[in-house]
């Protein structure tokens, strides 16, 4: 894997994630009622990339797709073995349940009212999992959460739809949140300040 510098964006960035959170509803209300007060944004990119250009939120050739999955791959794994409980959710922003019902792949899913949700474990953990998730969104848009919080397996049986408690406390947990940028080669990431 290419190294990777967490750049932090400041102001610009924070304001990106949330326009970006802004294009959703449910979670990313949520998160936007809940968690951005207090925390920084930054981009993983390589080395010699300066601040304006990371500000460029639209324009890509910073890094490739492929490298951004590996660079979430390690991070997210780095997440995981730093909190005792966790889950990485991807919300499709713009799919409601019958465009994904009868889907038969792989990847985890919960619906909450009209919104689609994939999620990961810690023993999901692998770029091809990552690059399936990914793949399942409809939406252009990448929005994900890392929140400290596992989902009760009880919960998540097929068809049925969460609780808004559920949507809620996910949104309590968020400890990062990601949203795609760079002509969808990368992420800005929202961070919590520590506690």
């Amino acid at each position: 894997m290419k190294t990777m510098n967490e750049i932090r964006l400041g102001q610009e960035g924070i304001e990106y994630v949330r326009s970006c959170l802004r294009q959703g509803s449910d979670l990313c209300t949520k998160i936007l009622e809940l968690t951005l007060v207090d925390g920084e944004a930054f981009a993983p990119v390589p080395d010699d990339i300066n601040l304006k250009r990371l500000t460029q939120f639209n324009v890509g050739g910073i890094l490739s797709r492929k490298e951004m999955v590996e660079w979430l791959t390690y991070h997210l794994k780095n997440l995981f073995h730093r909190n005792a409980i966790g889950t990485f959710v991807l919300q499709d922003v713009w799919a409601r349940p019958e465009d994904v019902a009868g889907m038969t792949t792989g990847t985890k899913k919960f619906f909450h009212k009209e919104n689609v949700y994939y999620f990961l474990g810690h023993g999901d953990l692998k770029a091809q999992y990552i690059s399936e998730a990914l793949r399942e969104l409809r939406s252009y848009l990448i929005v994900a959460v890392f929140a400290r919080f596992q989902i009760p397996s009880h919960q998540m049986i097929p068809g049925v739809q969460v609780t808004n408690g559920l949507i809620t406390d996910l949104a309590k947990a968020t400890r990062e949140v990601f949203v795609s940028a760079y002509d969808q080669e990368g992420l800005v990431v929202w961070r919590k300040s520590i506690e």
